[in-house]
């Protein structure tokens, strides 16, 4: 699975290479667990910004991380020092577990600017699921497997089969039976078996966002408008994204038609400034319709909606980790 160039890969080498070289200098003289994690976790804010990632290889070359790429560099650095670090998860968020005297303590790296900080679970992106894999420290071999499914995520021509017995696997891990599902609904794989155990998990994982994309767009494809319609508006708007749009677009939905444009005109112009599209940004920016519009009247007029977007991308992203 070569998602990335040889090149990409060395880079991102050097750079993660320069990180733990840098924290083995500085933070190993550190006596307590904590002070050592937040000297790791403030070198780590002067290596890599802030940046929603899928890939380490991708991300590390470019010196950028987000939640949980951010969580494997401490793990990594932590693992010098001898200290029991598991990663926990979380939905679309991941913080780290460390024992401190015989008692675990709970690390969020991206508070404060990439500089960390001690988890305070009353902040609203704890959200709350009753999903048995999440809020749990993970061993190694989950962490690896884990990982494994993003990277599959985003390959074009791997096995399906490789998926599937990664979920096997790991019979709880939500993130890699929502990856393998939506990798059999985008290969027309998806039988009524898999729906019907769609539908029950979904009862329990109640912040999976994907899960009810995914059986819209198996009851769309099927001709079952009325149900496809009906699990693709019991999502908030705030955590729909672009294929959300699309799906709704197909449906004949005209506030799903005019975000489907819009994000890709969004897209569109951030990426030719060298940035990835943010979708939690976009929504928090578009929460209205009027708003939706007059962005849309800045795009057809103006730059001006691009260096917008990227303003309150910004603001959004530092508000997010001061949090």
């Amino acid at each position: 699975m070569n998602l990335v160039d040889k090149t990409t890969k060395e880079k991102a080498l050097s750079n993660v290479n320069a990180y733990l070289s840098k924290v083995r200098n500085s933070c190993l003289g550190k006596e307590s667990e904590t002070a050592y994690i937040s000297c790791a976790n403030d070198i780590l804010s002067n290596y890599f910004a802030y940046q929603p990632s899928a890939l380490t290889s991708l991300s590390y070359a470019k010196q950028v991380s987000d939640c949980d790429l951010n969580s494997y560099l401490i793990y990594d650095a932590a693992r010098m020092k001898n200290i029991d670090i598991s990663v926990v998860y979380a939905p679309v968020h991941a913080f780290l577990a460390y024992k401190e005297r015989g008692a675990y303590k709970y690390w969020d790296t991206v508070y404060s600017d990439q500089k960390g900080g001690l988890v305070d679970f009353s902040n609203q992106i704890y959200k709350k699921d009753f999903s048995p894999f999440y809020y749990r420290p993970q061993n190694e071999k989950t962490i690896i497997d884990t990982y494994k499914g993003f990277a599959f995520s985003k390959a074009k021509n791997q096995n399906i089969e490789d998926i599937i017995s990664l979920s096997k696997d790991n019979p709880e891990n939500v993130f890699l039976s929502t990856i393998k599902y939506t990798k059999l609904q985008d290969m027309s794989l998806l039988n009524k078996e898999d729906v019907t155990t769609i539908e029950n998990s979904i009862q329990l994982n109640l912040t999976n966002t994907l899960l009810p994309l995914v059986l819209s767009e198996y009851y769309l494809a099927n001709k079952e408008f009325d149900k496809a319609r009906d699990y693709l508006l019991s999502m908030n708007k705030s955590d729909c994204g672009e294929p959300c749009f699309e799906i709704g677009s197909k449906l004949g939905l005209p506030i799903y038609k005019v975000h489907n444009n819009l994000y890709k005109l969004y897209s569109y112009f951030v990426e030719k400034q060298g940035h990835e599209p943010d979708e939690d940004a976009y929504m928090t920016s578009f929460a209205f319709l009027c708003v939706s519009i007059f962005f849309f009247f800045l795009y057809i007029i103006t730059p001006a909606g691009v260096f917008a977007f990227m303003f309150i991308d910004k603001k959004i992203k530092n508000r997010r980790n001061k949090q």
